[in-house]
């Protein structure tokens, strides 16, 4: 069992007890008032995750081993994940390409040393937190030591 997070879900731990007495038994009307639909909730003996999606956009694949499920991404929190030497490695793989497109679409396309960068965390990260435009080229931004240093 692999579950992509897309762009509106969350996981929400919580308690069986809780999980029944107020997310379980909601009817129509107030599943409609409150800001979440629940898209898959596993159940253990005295605790519940539960998969919280704003409008329901998650990708749970079900298989029988674990070769048939979509590669997955790197752990970045894993002790042999090295980013500066993924970055390194694929920017010298990019450098004898065209490299004239939006930097922000190499990034999102380039999701083995990227992962979990999607259409709206390329944007904040770029323009938000370093203060780089979303319209650099790739060249543009992975040229120039200082900004590859920022993003």
């Amino acid at each position: 069992f692999q579950i992509q997070f897309l762009t509106h879900t969350s996981t929400h731990p919580m308690s069986r007890a809780a999980y029944e007495s107020s997310i379980k038994v909601v009817n129509k009307e107030i599943n409609m008032l409150r800001k979440f639909c629940v898209g898959m909730a596993l159940v253990f003996k005295d605790h519940v995750l539960v998969f919280h999606s704003h409008d329901l956009v998650f990708q749970p694949t079900w298989a029988c081993s674990r070769d048939e499920l979509p590669a997955a991404a790197s752990d970045f929190r894993s002790p042999s994940w090295d980013f500066p030497s993924a970055l390194a490695t694929w920017m010298l793989g990019r450098r004898d390409q065209d490299r004239n497109g939006l930097a922000c679409e190499a990034i999102r396309a380039a999701n083995d040393v990227f992962f979990g960068i999607g259409v709206y965390t390329v944007i904040e990260t770029s323009s938000s937190l370093v203060r780089l435009s979303p319209f650099l080229t790739e060249a543009e931004l992975f040229d120039c030591p200082s900004r590859t240093a920022r993003f």
